[in-house]
Parts: structure tokens; C-alpha cells; sequence
């Protein structure tokens, strides 16, 4: 496995639209252990892929990212992700590894059920509620990323508001 590269805003690769998973092979695989090494060692507790340069529709999640103990660590690998059902709001404070620096107030879906692959290309069903949900809608905004998906990208579009002209020309170039 390798430690990917994770590009920051407002690198232009974060604008790239991103293709749904269709084959399920030993590089796909290869990829999604990569992808969660890469997030260990960022501090990170949710990766999408295309935070490292990937232009698949591929997210990795894990809430005990921080445990020391490895075994106690429960990574989850989603392709071609989609939320298929929620209910309620929430407001959390969230980051992103693409916007170094920056936390925002977020609200989100308090309760989704989304539908996914697994890296076999078996299709699964799992339902989160709190901070599950957070992360989960957060990584998939990326996962399924296209231009408008990241304006729309609540965390980004925050701290883009904030920041410089830079910053504000690449958030334009998204309309």
C-alpha cells in the first residue's frame, strides 16, 4: 500500500468530475487499502477519492481513526455510493482534509440509509444516524463529486467565503 498524495483547495483536480466504479479487482482493492492508510495518517475519519487525485466514486470512512490500538479501528469502504433515504437535521462542526485549517457549523441529515458497493461489487445497505451521518454525507459530496457537487459542498463553500480572491475565482469557475 501507498500513502496518496491528498490535494487542497483550491487544486484544479478537485473540480474534475468523478466516474462510478465498474470494475471490482485486486487495484481496487490496492486502492481503497491505500486510500485508508492515507487517512490514518492524515488524522482524517473520512477520505473520498478523489481527495487523492482518483477520479472514482470511491469513499472510506472510519470514527475510530484516531484509536491507537489498530484492531480497535472500523474502517468502511463505500463505491458508488448514494443516500437513499433521509429524515431530521443536525448541526456539527466538521473539517475537511481538502480545506486545511478550516471548521465550519454544518447541517446535515440527522438519519440516512445509503446504498453502496462493496470492494467485491456486492451491493449493500447501511443505515447511520449522528456522527455516522455527517461524515457519510460530507465524503459523499466528494465520492460523487462533479463541479456543482462541490460548490455545493457546505464545508467548502463556507470556507470559501472566507478567503481570498483566489479562492473566489476557482468558486466561480464552478457556475
Amino acid at each position: 500500500m501507498a500513502i496518496l498524495e491528498i490535494y487542497t483547495f483550491p487544486d484544479p483536480i478537485l473540480r474534475k468530475q468523478t466516474k462510478a466504479v465498474t470494475v471490482f479487482d485486486h487495484e481496487l482493492e490496492t486502492t481503497t487499502q491505500s486510500m485508508l492508510e492515507t487517512m490514518y495518517v492524515s488524522s482524517g475519519i473520512g477520505l473520498a477519492a478523489i481527495q487523492a487525485g482518483i477520479l472514482k466514486q470511491i469513499i472510506v470512512v472510519d470514527l475510530k481513526s484516531g484509536e491507537e490500538d489498530i484492531t480497535q479501528r472500523e474502517p468502511h469502504v463505500f463505491i458508488n455510493p448514494k443516500i437513499v433515504k433521509q429524515s431530521g437535521t443536525t448541526v456539527s462542526e466538521e473539517g475537511c482534509l481538502s480545506v486545511i485549517e478550516f471548521r465550519g457549523e454544518i447541517q446535515r441529515a440527522e438519519k440516512i440509509i445509503v446504498e453502496y458497493q462493496d470492494v467485491t461489487g456486492k451491493l449493500q445497505k447501511m443505515e447511520g444516524r449522528e456522527m455516522d451521518t455527517e461524515i457519510w454525507q460530507s465524503a459523499f459530496k466528494y465520492a460523487i463529486l462533479s463541479a456543482r457537487d462541490l460548490a455545493g459542498n457546505r464545508v467548502m463553500a463556507v470556507a470559501i467565503s472566507g478567503l481570498s480572491r483566489e479562492t473566489t475565482d476557482f468558486h466561480q469557475g464552478l457556475d
